[in-house]
């Protein structure tokens, strides 16, 4: 999925992104499902890894969206705490 973020210009690779993502769009049910159990279990590192995910497939998906917003918030807070 790498391909995804670096190639973003080349013609080829967005043929190939469409593909990617086309192939892998029935998966965003399953990874939203994963990644809001995570985020209600406070792994907040696994739920930001699934909604990121979701969103090279989907970017516009607006519960990943949303629910990554709130999981680098609740992350960064607990860091704060922490002193990290």
């Amino acid at each position: 999925m790498a391909s995804l973020k670096s190639y973003s210009e080349n013609q080829s690779s967005k043929i190939e992104i469409a593909s990617i993502r086309k192939l892998e769009e029935s998966s965003i049910p399953d990874r939203l499902k994963k990644g809001i159990e995570s985020y209600h279990q406070r792994d907040y590192e696994k739920a930001i890894d699934s909604f990121e995910t979701i969103l090279l497939i989907e970017p516009a998906n607006k519960q990943a969206l949303e629910y990554q917003r709130l999981s680098l918030k609740k992350k960064s807070a607990i860091e704060q705490i922490e002193g990290r």
